[in-house]
């Protein structure tokens, strides 16, 4: 069982009080144009891109991003790195769709083939082998870098939003009309696969070789826990579409989308259970992936960003007395080493912005689990 041993800072800068503490915070817009697709290759380092050409890129785990040299004004619709440095994307462009390259993290592209199948998603096996797919059923694959591509046979022309690959033999593509197609042997044939529902399948994401999820419209979510062979309902008809899907652990995960507003929504327990999260009020959210467990980032509409460095968890933080205490104290957490809760009190004695920052051993920011103004008293926060 893995344990955590934590080193806690705290941080007192009097200022005048407001109480606001959620699991979701909104980042500043780089680019009011919309974002499409999020991905982390590291996790200091994330782009994210979207409508009009916007890239985006952060080096401290998704707290500040800057724009990136463009590549034109069309539509970036996916982003994927295969390491810190390489990266592709897929560019929309009327007739001449375009997938490009990048080896120096994203300063510099190059195109790496031209298309007109509108490409909606792209994927990595491993540094060498990636596949695309789009509308019309077309699927891509490079066996060379992304330096050529060949278009493979699926069998079905309806649009494929999305593709994933559980190892280097089996993967999945999903879309328009509760369409799932699946390989066992590197896309050299598809077969198509029974969903169970009519609605636009529009993200991807396996835990496992054998546990996968799909979202999509009409607020679906199914599962298989059989690689795909079978799929189960596990959520149809909340009232928003569900563009992304993202697992931290077998059992957590979280889905993205909108309906007139940005929605985010977890499980904790594998998807039997999926409950809707407070967030800030933002647009459609479109794409959302986790750097680790606990710093996630989602991206949508008008250049919308969430973060989380929590894992999603609301900090529930306590008064334990009416007493005003006489100095500033932070006490040893307890149990520590901790698996998988703590508790932390803290005391606070004149109205202040409070800053409690979560380090490992080598005196890296794991988490801030609060960073609020707080009046004066005893607090537990667990």
């Amino acid at each position: 069982m893995k344990r955590t041993l934590i080193v806690l800072l705290l941080l007192f800068i009097e200022y005048n009080i407001t109480y606001s503490q959620s699991a979701w915070y909104q980042v500043p817009a780089v680019n009011l144009n919309g974002l499409q697709s999020v991905y982390f290759p590291v996790t200091d380092t994330g782009y994210a891109v979207g409508n009009t050409g916007v890239m985006i890129r952060t080096t401290n785990k998704g707290a500040n991003w800057s724009l990136l040299p463009d590549i034109g004004s069309f539509d970036l619709q996916s982003v994927y790195f295969v390491n810190s440095t390489t990266g592709f994307i897929a560019q929309q462009k009327p007739n001449d769709n375009k997938i490009f390259k990048s080896t120096n993290a994203g300063i510099n592209w190059t195109e790496q083939v031209s298309s007109v199948t509108l490409i909606s998603s792209i994927f990595f096996v491993n540094e060498n082998t990636g596949y695309a797919s789009g509308d019309v059923g077309k699927i891509l694959k490079t066996t060379n870098g992304g330096s050529n591509w060949n278009p493979l046979t699926t069998g079905t022309t309806n649009w494929l939003y999305n593709i994933y690959f559980v190892n280097a033999m089996t993967g999945f593509a999903t879309g328009y009309g509760g369409k799932v197609i699946r390989t066992t042997n590197s896309g050299s044939s598809w077969d198509s696969v029974v969903s169970g529902t009519n609605s636009t399948l529009r993200d991807i994401y396996f835990t496992n070789n054998n546990t996968g999820y799909i979202a999509g419209g009409s607020g679906t979510i199914i599962k298989t826990i059989n690689s795909g062979i079978t799929w189960t309902t596990q959520l149809m008809g909340a009232s928003v579409g569900f563009e992304g899907i993202f697992f931290t652990s077998i059992d957590t995960g979280f889905a993205v989308g909108g309906l007139s507003g940005g929605k985010l929504y977890k499980t904790e327990n594998g998807g039997a259970n999926w409950n809707i999260q407070t967030i800030p009020a933002v647009n459609d959210l479109q794409s959302i992936y986790f750097a680790n467990s606990l710093i996630g980032i989602a991206v949508g509409n008008n250049g919308a960003i969430l973060r989380t460095t929590t894992g999603g968890i609301v900090t529930y933080i306590s008064n334990s007395n009416n007493s005003v205490p006489i100095s500033y104290n932070l006490y040893q957490n307890y149990p520590n080493p901790f698996n998988p809760s703590t508790n932390i009190s803290f005391d606070v004695p004149h109205l202040s912005n409070v800053k409690l920052i979560v380090y490992d051993y080598l005196g890296r920011e794991i988490t801030v689990l609060v960073n609020k103004e707080i009046s004066p008293g005893n607090y537990q926060l667990r």
